[in-house]
């Protein structure tokens, strides 16, 4: 997930790229190198979604950052599981069967060794029957 995100702390405003986003926490690549300090606030603007934590990484090789959410409100908690899960285009389409479809080809596997193991018996029969 490539989203932009607004990073303040205390008077410092910059901006970054969330890299990995969750419910707990984000990772997240800043555009310059710069050293934070602990509690922090992010802003999604296009969501206009603001979530507040507390820095656990600094990366000042390739200037990224980790941050884990203080404990959210049901609202922003709410807006933040939408954001992530309920995207159009989130998640794939899978071709699997409808519930029907799949209680019948439940059936027939369940029932194919019994179909099998009979009609063994009584191809057997017939060719004893057909010797003499």
């Amino acid at each position: 997930m490539q989203q932009r995100v607004q990073i303040t702390s205390g008077e410092r405003v910059i901006w970054g790229t969330i890299t990995q986003l969750s419910e707990i926490g984000a990772e997240i690549q800043l555009n310059e190198p710069i050293d934070l300090d602990g509690a922090i606030a992010l802003e999604i603007p296009e969501e206009n979604l603001t979530l507040l934590g507390k820095l656990t990484y600094i990366n000042l090789k390739n200037s990224s950052i980790r941050v884990k959410f203080n404990s959210l409100t049901p609202d922003r908690s709410r807006r933040l599981v939408e954001f992530l899960f309920c995207r159009p285009g989130q998640w794939k389409n899978r071709n699997t069967p409808g519930e029907w479809r799949s209680l019948w080809l439940l059936f027939i596997v369940l029932f194919r060794p019994i179909v099998f193991l009979f009609g063994s018996f009584d191809k057997d029969k017939r060719k004893k029957r057909a010797s003499p």
